[in-house]
């Protein structure tokens, strides 16, 4: 029997719930059905920003899903829907997560369609902000969702990415894209990954690149609505990051750097209002130049049992560049995921979050820094 290799990254995409549903298989065919609802209680308070909320914290998370995989000999492929997927150039099409297609040449797998990036932060545990409870203090996001053509091979993954999927599917929802697809260059990603010996990602290195190229230097904003970049605008950033375990315990740290990081949505300038998730702020900039941004974090998880870890997380992000001032961002989190059953998995977590701008930065209109803690639990059911 000839044996196939499947890359590590390509296994990581194909990880399946305990409880996932086989619906058919088949002589080495097959399909499955997983999901996971995930929502949260709590309550929030900040200090230093009023917008007119209340402190009580109910609901459904977006990346809330049910997906399926198929597997047939040397070919793999996914489709997910989701509660909400944020893409702001086609916001009718929210609810597709996931959909690409793979095939192992015995020499790498090749992967075309809509996957996550190679350059997140895999690292991550927080269940605040969607699941990614550190993203612009100190960490980046741990799940990007991109149109991209990926190559996967001993640990290796190389993509080339296009970041709205409006401009690649050749939609304009009513805007003005440039000069469509045709002619935007895509951003290129490499990221080198460990895995240890239970199969979860031992250390990685990434970088990633995108030029805005002459008449298609667009970004898109929350509301789909295009910004024209200035030509030759360029965004980047490079990240390290590892996680050893002892038993049941683990350390994580993690670093990344780069420039215009916000333009392609791997990580932004954020603050917390007292909310389960972290608000976008709008930097600003000196003639519309660059934006940079540095961070670092750091995890420890000590097993309590074989169903629940504390998990202690904290980071750091300074935002500056060719900006009115600098910013400084610092969140901590505390949690205890306590897995009741095989389905479901109940997560106590506080986290404190502060933004603060210095020399003449605001955080918001005439605010200066944003303060706040959240308490919250958890709820997720996967099957």
């Amino acid at each position: 029997m000839k044996k196939i290799l499947v890359s590590s990254a390509l296994s990581a995409l194909l990880v399946l719930p305990a409880a996932a549903l086989q619906v058919y298989e088949n002589d080495g065919t097959s399909l499955d059905v997983y999901g996971s609802i995930r929502g949260y209680v709590g309550m929030g308070e900040n200090a230093g920003y009023t917008d007119n909320r209340g402190n009580f914290l109910f609901g459904v998370q977006g990346n809330s899903h049910i997906g399926f995989n198929v597997s047939a000999d040397k070919f793999k492929a996914k489709v997910e829907f989701g509660a909400n997927e944020p893409d702001a150039s086609v916001p009718t099409l929210t609810p597709l997560r996931f959909f690409w297609g793979s095939y192992n040449t015995g020499l790498g797998t090749i992967l075309v369609g809509k996957a996550n990036t190679p350059t997140t932060d895999i690292f991550s545990t927080g269940v605040l902000n969607t699941d990614t409870a550190l993203n612009g203090f100190g960490g980046l996001g741990t799940s990007t969702r991109r149109l991209q053509l990926q190559y996967n091979i001993a640990g290796l993954s190389l993509a080339l990415i296009s970041d709205y999927l409006g401009e690649s599917i050749g939609l304009k929802n009513g805007q003005d894209n440039g000069t469509g697809a045709n002619t935007t260059m895509p951003r290129i990603a490499l990221s080198y990954t460990l895995y240890g010996d239970g199969g979860s990602p031992l250390f990685q290195v990434a970088g990633t690149y995108k030029r805005f190229n002459s008449g298609a230097a667009t970004s898109y904003n929350d509301n789909g609505t295009v910004t024209k970049l200035p030509i030759g605008k360029d965004a980047w950033h490079i990240s390290v990051g590892t996680k050893p375990t002892f038993g049941n315990n683990f350390v994580s740290l993690f670093a990344h750097y780069g420039k215009n990081q916000h333009f392609y949505g791997e990580t932004n300038t954020f603050f917390n209002g007292g909310n389960f998730g972290h608000s976008a702020m709008s930097v600003q900039l000196n003639k519309n130049e660059d934006v940079k941004r540095s961070g670092v974090k750091a995890e420890l998880g000590i097993g309590l049992s074989k169903d629940a870890t504390f998990t202690l997380g904290a980071g750091y992000q300074q935002t500056f560049g060719d900006i009115q001032g600098y910013y400084n961002s610092i969140g901590v989190f505390a949690q205890v995921p306590y897995k009741v059953s095989a389905n479901f998995v109940l997560t106590p977590v506080v986290g404190w979050f502060q933004t603060a701008g210095k020399d003449g930065a605001k955080v918001a209109s005439d605010i200066d820094k944003v303060t706040s803690a959240v308490g919250a639990v958890r709820v997720m059911w996967n099957f």
